[in-house]
């Protein structure tokens, strides 16, 4: 249908709809229209990212780094609010928990195993509920 190259990084994270792409290449953010790959909003300048999810009412925004370290968007990638926390990181998984952002950061040793694996829980208004580590 359509094709689109991209020269910031080669390292991207991604998430998508039926009608959208929203795409963390490099340092920024990209909302692409699923139909024809143009950009629905000018890309933002949002920083390195591990994991980006598209919410119903915004993007969450992972950071490999403690500074913003989770970040939500609205729609239009415009920053709402941000939370500097955890470790500094190579992977990142998210999940909604009883209307709660759970966002677990890790680094791995070069077997795979966890070396320390940070949990952070948050209110979607971006209160910090929770931020334990693990060795």
């Amino acid at each position: 249908m359509w094709s689109r190259e991209f020269t910031e990084s080669a390292y991207f994270v991604g998430d998508s709809t039926e009608n959208y792409l929203y795409l963390s290449i490099g340092d920024k953010l990209y909302i692409l229209d699923a139909n024809t790959g143009k950009d629905a909003i000018e890309p933002k300048i949002v920083g390195e990212k591990i994991d980006i999810r598209k919410l119903n009412d915004g993007i969450l925004l992972i950071s490999p780094y403690t500074q913003n370290a989770i970040v939500k968007t609205d729609l239009k990638g415009n920053e709402l609010w941000k939370i500097s926390s955890g470790i500094e990181a190579y992977t990142s998984y998210v999940q909604i928990i009883n209307n709660k952002y759970v966002i677990q950061k890790g680094n791995f040793d070069e077997y795979g195993l966890p070396m320390e694996i940070i949990t952070t829980i948050v209110t979607p208004e971006g209160n910090m509920i929770a931020n334990t580590s693990e060795y």
